[in-house]
């Protein structure tokens, strides 16, 4: 997908970077910017945050059928996939697998190492 950029006034937005390519580039601010809507979206997805939004509408009266919380033209520049929301998290020797990397907890240094402050 081509890097297109929308300029809105005297701002200038990149196009956004579709799906796992947002997350090989760590510096360009479109892929950023994805990386930061993409999280932010599994988010939303894993906390339930949709159909708590569309029982408050229902609850303030007839609403059009047409209402979505997510433009899907965003959604689909996005390449956000359909995520299946449930109550499974994932285990820590799973995700060692998965990754290939070896997670531990950061050490904490004992009370008689931590050095304090000089006054300013």
């Amino acid at each position: 997908m081509p890097n297109k950029s929308i300029s809105k006034g005297s701002a200038s937005i990149s196009a956004p970077v579709a799906g796992a390519d947002a997350f090989k580039d760590l510096e360009k601010p479109a892929h950023i910017h994805s990386q930061a809507a993409t999280l932010l979206l599994i988010g939303s997805h894993l906390r339930g945050d949709i159909p708590a939004m569309q029982a408050r509408l229902a609850l303030t009266g007839p609403t059009p059928a047409s209402v979505a919380p997510f433009p899907s033209e965003d959604l689909g520049a996005l390449g956000f996939p359909a995520i299946r929301v449930s109550g499974d998290r994932f285990r820590t020797a799973e995700l060692q697998e998965l990754s290939g990397i070896r997670l531990m907890a950061a050490v904490r240094p004992r009370k008689e190492e931590v050095r304090s402050a000089p006054p300013a």
